[in-house]
């Protein structure tokens, strides 16, 4: 190394020690532009990145040209962890997934990895797993042993609810008093929509709106909002939105009681940005009549959306929530 660049590192190391990263960096960029294989330059360069992501490109050009380098590979991990912790602030579950589970095939013991993405599978069954993997590897891990007590208490309520419903049998009536039910209905239907076709008035009748949307302002960690109750048309909407707190672990459960399909698929979480946080179809615990939504919120505004469709999520309904906190 000649003595310039020995004298331009020293500067950066300075500035480095200071804690001036953007001056260290402005010694490290004419360096890097000029000698874009100095490993020393990229590793300097990596203390002095503002993001994680830039930490993690200058750490993988340090490995590209010294494979063996234990500290820059152990710096690439803690900013590969950075990154995903703030995809998981973003309500990037996906995202933060795809990216922990190379960390995990080469590193499966590493438990701020496996926290991390306990806090970001879709499941509760998938986040007990995890949580017991990591207290079998620390058992102090308070907030592993936390999410395993609420999760469970989830699974449970669930699992009641479950058998509560088949439990409940239609009861039975003879064929021809259906029949006959069933034709008056639908000649007092009949009637009702050639009339209003004709004279344009509703005689009283209150049709559903298509679309209405409940506020629940602020919803606190260990508090069930009240119980919402409503009728859902097809492909009309209901949306209920309200604020969460950061590290807040939330749970719906939405039943209609009058369809046999699974209506998962029509109740989902969105965040202030419209984007699907969760739904009622990944969250692994729907069921016949009944779904379940589930994910852990960031501080910020959310809408419970349930969207009206035919034989699977129509008619009455009725919804509980309930919110839970949750540790960094």
């Amino acid at each position: 190394m000649n003595q310039d660049l020995r004298v331009e590192f020293g500067k950066a190391s300075t500035f480095l020690k200071a804690g001036k990263k953007a001056e260290a960096l402005a010694v490290l960029k004419p360096i890097l532009a000029e000698q874009p294989d100095n490993a020393e330059a990229w590793w300097l360069a990596a203390h002095a990145a503002p993001t994680p992501d830039a930490t993690v490109y200058a750490c993988q050009k340090v490995l590209a040209l010294r494979p063996n380098h234990a500290p820059a590979r152990q710096t690439l991990t803690e900013a590969q962890l950075a990154q995903a912790e703030n995809l998981l602030k973003e309500m990037q579950t996906a995202e933060a997934i795809a990216f922990l589970k190379p960390i995990l095939a080469q590193q499966p013991d590493n438990v701020e990895a496996l926290w991390l993405m306990a806090r970001a599978v879709p499941t509760s069954a998938e986040a007990i797993a995890l949580c017991q993997k990591i207290l079998e590897l620390n058992p102090d891990h308070e907030q592993a042993r936390r999410m395993i007590a609420s999760r469970q208490q989830m699974l449970a309520v669930a699992d009641a609810r479950k058998r509560e419903m088949a439990k409940k049998q239609a009861p039975r009536s003879r064929p021809w008093m259906v029949f006959l039910l069933v034709g008056l209905i639908g000649l007092m239907a009949g009637a009702f929509l050639v009339a209003r076709t004709i004279t344009g008035r509703n005689f009283g009748v209150q049709l559903e709106p298509k679309q209405t949307r409940a506020s629940l302002g602020e919803v606190r960690p260990d508090t069930a909002p009240p119980a919402q109750m409503d009728v859902l048309p097809v492909d009309g909407l209901r949306e209920y939105e309200f604020n969460a707190q950061d590290n807040s672990l939330f749970m719906a459960m939405v039943l209609f009681p009058t369809v046999n399909g699974n209506p998962g698929k029509a109740v989902r979480l969105l965040d202030a940005s419209g984007k699907v946080v969760a739904t009622g179809e990944n969250s692994g615990m729907s069921a016949n009549k009944m779904a379940i939504v589930q994910a852990t919120l960031s501080e910020g505004h959310y809408v419970l959306q349930l969207r009206g469709m035919a034989g699977i999520a129509e008619g009455a309904f009725n919804v509980q929530m309930r919110v839970e906190s949750m540790p960094d």
